[in-house]
Order: structure tokens, then C-alpha cells, then sequence
């Protein structure tokens, strides 16, 4: 037999491009992974504490508001992906959540899930999500082994240049670029 006509199981191409061309599957489970870019795990389905859109490969958590979606509205999504491509960044790298689903949640209890190395906050206060201080838009701050990032929402971003430049600053040092 020639290699052109070698069969793998869906197990044993998983464990060969675990990291490059395709994503591991739930072997034992009934379904396969999605792709990164429409992961969602849903709390109810899965029995998890958080919903969030990403893989959360890199450790990093985005909390924004989106009060009428169930994680954020396609513009601002898309503005988003630009963001983190800007950084090298995919959707498999971060976690993103809608904070709006879950308004007394924490970054004690977030964390405990997500383990977060790096967390942007877009328009959320940093004392309303629990933590013990306040800082001003994009400055990089760190806590309790993470490092945040406050900024206004990805809509005032979007619109306004000179915040954006302020956010590019602010991540190109978060980040190491």
C-alpha cells in the first residue's frame, strides 16, 4: 500500500496534529471539538460555571459587556479578532466572556475557572470585578499573578482613534510586542 492510500483513525490523526492541523477530539465523549473560532461552551450544556467563546490556549481572559447577546455582538467580535491578529493572537488563545451573564462573578471565582495570566476588562470597572484597587484606562496593572489591562468598550474603541492607539500601546507592552 502507498502512503497516498493510508487511512489513520480519527484518534490517531488527532495525537499526530494535536497542535497543528487539527483539534483533539472527545475520544470518549459523542461529539468532536469545534473549531476555535466557534467554540462556545455553554454552561448549561456542558455543566460548567462560565460560558465563553476561545479555547483559552494562552491563558488570556476578555471580559466585555453585551447585555442583549449571549457572548458579544458580531461587530464588535470581528473587531476583536483584528485586535488579537494584531497581537498574533487567535480565538483559541483567549477566552472571551460576556460579564453581563454573570454580573456578580468576580475575578476570584473567574480565575479559580480560567486561570488567567492576562485579563482585558473593555468597560469594566476593575473594583467591580473584585479587584482590591482602581487604575485608569490602559494601563497595565498586576495582581495576584495576573496582569490586567482596563479600556473602555470595544464599541468606543472601534470609533475612537485616539483610544485605540492608546489601547495598541497598552497591549504591545501587555504582550511583549
Amino acid at each position: 500500500m502507498g502512503i497516498n492510500k493510508l487511512v489513520l483513525s480519527n484518534q490517531l490523526a488527532a495525537e499526530l496534529y494535536r497542535n497543528s492541523l487539527v483539534l483533539p477530539l472527545q475520544i470518549s465523549g459523542k461529539k468532536s471539538t469545534l473549531p476555535p473560532e466557534t467554540t462556545q461552551t455553554e454552561n448549561d450544556n456542558d455543566g460548567l460555571p462560565f460560558a465563553s467563546i476561545g479555547n483559552n490556549t494562552k491563558k488570556i481572559l476578555i471580559l466585555q459587556k453585551a447585555e442583549n447577546h449571549t457572548h458579544i455582538a458580531d461587530d464588535q467580535l470581528q473587531f476583536l479578532i483584528k485586535i488579537l491578529a494584531a497581537c498574533g493572537l487567535g480565538l483559541a488563545d483567549v477566552a472571551i466572556v460576556n460579564q453581563a451573564k454573570y454580573p456578580t462573578a468576580d475575578f476570584k471565582e473567574m480565575n479559580a475557572f480560567f486561570n488567567a495570566k492576562n485579563v482585558l476588562l473593555f468597560d469594566i470597572e476593575p473594583a467591580g470585578f473584585g479587584l482590591p484597587m482602581r487604575f485608569p484606562h490602559f494601563q497595565v496593572q498586576s495582581f495576584d499573578g495576573s496582569s490586567f489591562l482596563y479600556a473602555p468598550s470595544l464599541q468606543e474603541l472601534a470609533t475612537n482613534t485616539t483610544a485605540k492607539k492608546a489601547c495598541w500601546a497598552a497591549l504591545k507592552k501587555l504582550f511583549n510586542i
